[in-house]
């Protein structure tokens, strides 16, 4: 199991193949890029990938050396072990991943995110508590990307407590057994308050209206500063 130091940090977008699945990822514990079509990556250099991704989609230039970019990125930089970072509005969940694996069943351009890696979720942080270099990292509009510093430097021990995460040997069974970890009851818990607080404001008792609005309100006030 990686230590802090030799972990990778990584940012993804979480609207594989366009479709948002946000609430998929922190669910069912995993993430997921797109391109369905190219088959099964396991063990695929950066050449093939390329190969597969003009046959497929007929990519040329920079669009070819985007996509190639984010999905050699998602398959053959990250690694089991590497942290991840995905952002919900005001707030970023932080995960730890498992191996690449490929969902065939997924293959297609209904579902269209096949390519998966396991996540177990750790921590979900405001990303006002993040330091400047990680605030840019997950502000970045390419679907995959690396923290193209140190990993010290990203200083998410400090506000997740990763220590105990990224260096516990046990952290990796689940993975090893094909299982998929769950999602923390933080980032469930969170899902879930929000959408009542956002049904609220439907309801026919106008105070309950009042009062959902009062605290969405409140919770958009607290994160702008």
């Amino acid at each position: 199991m990686k230590s802090m130091v030799s972990a990778n940090v990584f940012q993804i977008k979480t609207k594989p193949h366009g479709i948002e699945r946000l609430n998929e990822f922190l669910e069912k514990g995993f993430i997921a890029i797109g391109w369905p079509g190219i088959g099964d990556l396991t063990e695929v250099d950066r050449e093939e990938i390329r190969t597969r991704l003009k046959e497929k989609y007929g990519y040329v230039g920079q669009q070819l050396a985007y996509t190639l970019g984010a999905v050699n990125t998602f398959v053959n930089v990250m690694s089991k072990g590497d942290i991840v970072l995905v952002r919900d509005g005001e707030y970023v969940h932080i995960g730890i991943i498992g191996p690449y694996r490929y969902v065939e069943e997924l293959d297609n351009d209904d579902d269209g995110m096949c390519h998966q890696r396991a996540t177990k979720w750790i921590a979900t942080v405001k990303r006002s508590d993040l330091n400047a270099d990680v605030q840019s990292l997950v502000a970045n509009r390419n679907s995959v990307s690396k923290f193209p510093h140190p990993t010290e430097m990203a200083e998410l021990d400090k506000v997740a407590g990763l220590e105990k995460y990224v260096s516990h040997p046990t952290q990796s069974t689940e993975w090893d057994r094909g299982s998929l970890p769950q999602a923390n009851d933080r980032a469930n818990d969170l899902n879930k308050a929000w959408s009542v607080l956002t049904q609220a404001l439907d309801s026919s008792n106008e105070m309950i209206r009042v009062q959902a609005a009062i605290a969405i309100l409140n919770h958009a006030m607290t994160s702008a500063r």
